[in-house]
């Protein structure tokens, strides 16, 4: 899996290499958003929400600049629409 920076945030696509079924940890971030992402030995608290409309077609081109191969994965997956995830940051109080 990628996690795609954006600002403070980062971007996840669900393409399961463009296979008909969604990942499996799609599922388990749509039913618990709450997640941990470790980087450079350093952990950081986000929520997990699935993105669409003018969201969703900024940050898929994000996804494909980075890695063309994700429109393979869009051709392949046929009529599964590719989710595409948010990870915003959840700063301490």
């Amino acid at each position: 899996m990628v996690g795609i920076p954006d600002d403070d945030c980062y971007i996840l696509i669900a393409s399961n290499f463009g296979r008909k079924q969604l990942p499996n940890w799609y599922h388990n971030v749509i039913n618990n958003p709450h997640v941990s992402v470790g980087r450079n030995g350093f952990e950081k608290k986000y929520v997990a929400q699935e993105v669409n409309g003018s969201d969703y077609d900024r940050m898929w081109l994000m996804a494909v600049d980075l890695y063309p191969g994700y429109e393979d994965y869009k051709t392949r997956a046929g009529d599964r629409k590719i989710p595409v995830i948010k990870l915003t940051a959840l700063h301490d109080p």
